[in-house]
């Protein structure tokens, strides 16, 4: 039986602890009280991912505020027990940050976010103000306990005021897909080295490798459409179902992708009927229904 309120899953979920797809109580609690110790003693989470302390500067206040502002706005959540710091370890070298997911104690699921030094100035590359770099992986931290990556560059795009970045940000879900994309460069750039110097005798296969980045792009363009169509379809199923001060986007950060996909395609009578019996099933569908009212 559950010791959680529907006011302590109101006041946890505006907080941006949200329970994973299958977390009982007692996992979520203990989550709970790792993340919290460790936004006081940071310097646990930074030893657990080998990155020295003392290499390390905190995010200033002021600036996870501004963060904090943009992700409430978005999605209802303003999470206070994530840290944040400055720091170019292990970032590739096209990465401006990144959202490390730390084994503690047999925990997976804790996050820390890390920043390269060069947001100290206020951007990166004097494109990417640090508020809305901050506010993309707050997003990715808030949902670490889900395992979920088909939308979730999508949610974390939309931190962005830039509609380019907002669009086609999510091109890629995960590192896999950008170091993928990098090795057909690298083809491109051998297949074109080997008819200089070697006359490759077979220019189907010499076109095949030249154009394979274009043809990866196509594809991962594709896929990024698709999804944008089903999430679209599946927010205004949930501005439907929703009472009009509820942000549909809120609501489906809290979704898992078979979800969405379902709500897309589903009619809203079939898609309140599935809440409703989630609700006495699942506690993560229970704080959704706790702090958004349907009609």
């Amino acid at each position: 039986m559950t010791t959680l309120s529907n006011e302590d899953l109101v006041a946890l979920n505006h907080r941006g602890l949200i329970f994973g797809p299958e977390e009982d109580e007692e996992t979520f609690l203990r989550r709970k009280k790792t993340v919290e110790t460790l936004s006081q003693h940071p310097e646990i989470a930074l030893k657990a991912q080998g990155i020295p302390s003392h290499l390390c500067q905190k995010v200033e206040s002021e600036t996870w505020d501004l963060a904090r502002k943009k992700t409430r706005a978005l999605f209802g959540v303003a999470p206070d027990w994530i840290e944040g710091f400055y720091s170019d370890k292990k970032l590739s070298f096209w990465q401006g940050a990144a959202t490390w997911i730390c084994e503690l104690n047999g925990e997976q699921t804790i996050p820390i976010l890390q920043l390269r030094k060069e947001l100290k100035s206020g951007k990166l590359m004097s494109i990417y103000p640090v508020q809305e770099v901050l506010a993309h992986e707050s997003v990715h931290a808030v949902r670490s306990a889900f395992n979920e990556p088909k939308f979730e560059e999508i949610f974390a795009f939309q931190t962005s005021k830039n509609t380019f970045r907002k669009l086609f940000g999510p091109l890629f879900r995960t590192p896999l897909g950008t170091y993928f994309f990098a090795l057909t460069l690298v083809f491109s750039f051998l297949s074109q080295l080997a008819i200089l110097i070697f006359s490759w005798p077979s220019p189907k296969l010499y076109f095949t490798f030249t154009l394979l980045p274009f043809f990866t792009l196509v594809f991962f363009a594709l896929r990024l459409m698709k999804d944008q169509f089903l999430l679209l379809r599946c927010l205004k199923r949930l501005s439907s179902l929703f009472s009009q001060d509820v942000s549909p986007k809120a609501v489906a950060l809290r979704l898992t992708d078979k979800e969405i996909k379902m709500f897309a395609s589903k009619s809203l009578e079939k898609i309140r009927t599935y809440m409703k019996k989630k609700e006495f099933e699942s506690l993560r569908w229970r704080q959704i229904l706790s702090s958004y009212l349907l009609k």
